[in-house]
């Protein structure tokens, strides 16, 4: 029974030391996984750190799908639109271009503190409810 409590705790302490090596190697690097899907966008998490910021986007759904990442404090259905697309503008951080269904894309932004909206600005996905917050602290 000994033998056993110490196995056991080798290995914890071991899974506590290598889990602490892995964050250390990855300080200031954060990720968010996305999957799209039609008119839908979900986010692993609606909460990072200011600074580096992969998105890791995968096209879900049955048609071409991108992820614009854009500073917006307001609504996010009243970003401002002409036609069938929002406008990017200066409101554009970055963008992982127009994936085909079943790809995965991605994208390292350097995001300040604030809110951003995560859109589809394929031409009439975002006002269908293509977009999702994401806040940076």
């Amino acid at each position: 029974m000994m033998k056993l409590a110490i196995s056991y705790g080798a290995v914890i302490a071991c899974a506590l030391l290598f889990g602490t090596l892995s964050r250390a190697g990855d300080a200031g690097r954060h990720t968010v996984r996305i999957t799209e899907r039609e008119m839908a966008v979900s986010l692993s998490t609606t909460r990072v750190p200011a600074g580096q910021v992969t998105f890791v986007v995968r096209n879900s759904g049955t048609i071409p799908h991108e992820l614009v990442v854009l500073r917006w404090t307001g609504d996010p259905r009243n970003l401002p639109r002409k036609g069938y697309k929002a406008v990017e503008g200066k409101l554009a951080v970055g963008e992982v271009e127009e994936l085909d269904p079943g790809h995965v894309g991605e994208a390292t932004l350097v995001l300040k503190p604030g809110k951003y909206l995560l859109i589809c600005n394929v031409p009439g996905h975002y006002q269908l409810g293509m977009h999702a917050v994401l806040t940076a602290v």
